[in-house]
């Protein structure tokens, strides 16, 4: 699965608890994407 990045790495998760550090950034880049959708955030203006 890739990243935002377009990285691609493998995804696993053996315990259901416990993520890769390459899974943990896209989760996090989805909550935060949601979080900003519903205005809860407010956008960061990108950096040149």
């Amino acid at each position: 699965m890739a990243d935002k990045s377009g990285t691609k790495r493998y995804v696993k998760i053996n315990d259901g608890v416990h993520f890769t550090t390459h899974g943990a950034r896209i989760i996090g880049g989805i909550i935060i994407d949601k979080m900003v959708q519903d205005k809860i955030l407010k956008p960061q203006p990108k950096k040149s």
